[in-house]
């Protein structure tokens, strides 16, 4: 693997930690079933906040992607992306 493939790696690894604890905070809470107005079937309050948090996250890591999500749709990250990113919430849902 080169340097690029390392950093990418180590920045997937860091939003894994972050959105497990994130989930952990929520507690019960991450279950609760909330309205979007993107997604057909069920989403959750832990859901909602993971997508929002990666997104975020990627953003703030400056990674030239398009991010689709789950919760949120299509979302360019940069103004020329170079890879693709795909969020499937991992609470359970």
């Amino acid at each position: 693997m080169n340097q690029k493939t390392f950093q990418l790696r180590d920045i997937c690894i860091e939003a894994l930690h972050r959105t497990h604890k994130i989930l952990d905070s929520l507690g019960e809470k991450r279950t609760l079933e909330i309205k979007s107005n993107i997604v057909s079937d069920i989403s959750t309050e832990g859901d909602a906040s993971i997508s929002r948090y990666l997104t975020s996250f990627f953003k703030r890591k400056r990674i030239p992607a398009i991010l689709y999500d789950e919760e949120l749709g299509r979302i360019e990250l940069t103004s020329n992306p170079k890879y693709t990113i795909a969020i499937d919430d991992v609470d359970g849902t």
